[in-house]
């Protein structure tokens, strides 16, 4: 029989990670024991963790302050356990262990099987979250598609933060369409916010990546043809590639 554990367990486990954090302190706290942090982590909406952890705060097993989180210019609801809680992390370990179950591959998303990870989402959080992994750099979450980022991994900042190992697991486990289709988006990203994500030198090199990489090939040409000088004269080994693929 498999192994399941629910969302508000899942929680717990992922505060049980941060339970060295001082629940005296109000400055400098993870941005992992916030809703969003807590979400970005276990890969479910802001919505749903603070659903979740409304009922583990009825239950005494989470407690509730406001504090600074580092990076960050405001003070935002965080989440420590409680000792009720401490003790329900435990079990939810021990349990865990006794099914031969690695615990933190469930509740961390960058660790998650990247197939089940994407079957988990709607068609809007895999598109978002696909063309996040496809572009090379962090971009504010306003730039990714609309309606699709309930799900994204982001910083204080509101910026994503997608690890190697999840841009690399997401990227592994695409149909060729997809691959297509996120780095077409990319492309025409750093075409339209250029100034948003880096200089006019970043915007030729990433965006004839892009364009080659989403099979654009008549626009790729025609980037390469235009810019011929600039691509020249700041040739990285990147471009080299990009260009022996084209």
């Amino acid at each position: 029989m498999d192994y399941i554990i629910s969302v508000k367990d899942k929680i717990v486990a992922h505060l049980f990670r941060n339970r060295h954090v001082n629940p005296n302190d109000i400055y400098n706290l993870p941005w992992d024991i916030t809703q969003d942090g807590i979400a970005s982590s276990l890969g479910i909406t802001r919505a749903h963790a603070s659903i979740e952890l409304k009922r583990l705060k009825e239950s005494a097993m989470v407690d509730e302050k406001q504090a600074h989180i580092k990076g960050g210019k405001v003070r935002r609801k965080c989440y420590m356990l409680t000792p009720l809680g401490l003790d329900h992390a435990k079990n939810i370990l021990e349990k865990a262990e006794s099914n031969n179950v690695d615990i933190y591959s469930m509740i961390d998303m960058k660790r998650q099987d990247p197939a089940m990870l994407l079957e988990g989402m709607t068609d809007a959080d895999r598109y978002c979250l696909g063309c996040a992994c496809t572009i090379r750099i962090p971009l504010h979450k306003n730039l990714l598609p609309n309606g699709g980022f309930s799900t994204m991994p982001l910083d204080v900042t509101g910026r994503t933060a997608i690890s190697d190992l999840l841009r690399k697991n997401v990227l592994s486990v695409a149909t060729p369409d997809e691959l297509l289709s996120w780095h077409s988006f990319a492309a025409d990203c750093w075409l339209d916010h250029v100034k948003e994500l880096g200089d006019d030198t970043n915007m030729l090199h990433e965006r004839l990546y892009h364009l080659v990489n989403a099979g654009r090939i008549i626009d790729a040409c025609r980037l390469v043809s235009s810019h011929m000088h600039e691509l020249i004269s700041t040739t990285t080994d990147d471009l080299c590639e990009t260009l022996q693929s084209l």
